[in-house]
């Protein structure tokens, strides 16, 4: 499929971002345990979604997410967590 969820890519930079940031200066990163449960939606989905084996993405579950993660102060747009790979001619 050529749209892909890039939830886990997008939290790991958040991550290794926040790392990099003087101590006053970093912001929590949820878990995916953690998002999960503040977005209302399930373990196994969230593990979906993080490893990207989904074939179909509810919109209310995406909005949900990103609600959650602006919550915790990040300005995350659609755009950060699916992705579109240009299908290769065979």
């Amino acid at each position: 499929m050529a749209i892909r969820v890039t939830l886990d890519a997008y939290l790991d930079r958040l991550r290794s971002t926040e790392r990099y940031k003087p101590e006053g200066e970093q912001r929590y990163v949820p878990s995916n345990g953690e998002l999960a449960e503040k977005a209302g939606i399930s373990p196994v989905t969230m593990s979906r979604l993080a490893n990207d084996h989904v074939k179909h993405l509810n919109l209310e579950t995406l909005d949900a997410l990103m609600i959650v993660l602006r919550k915790y102060g990040f300005p995350v747009q659609v755009s950060d967590l699916i992705a579109f790979d240009e299908p290769k001619d065979e």
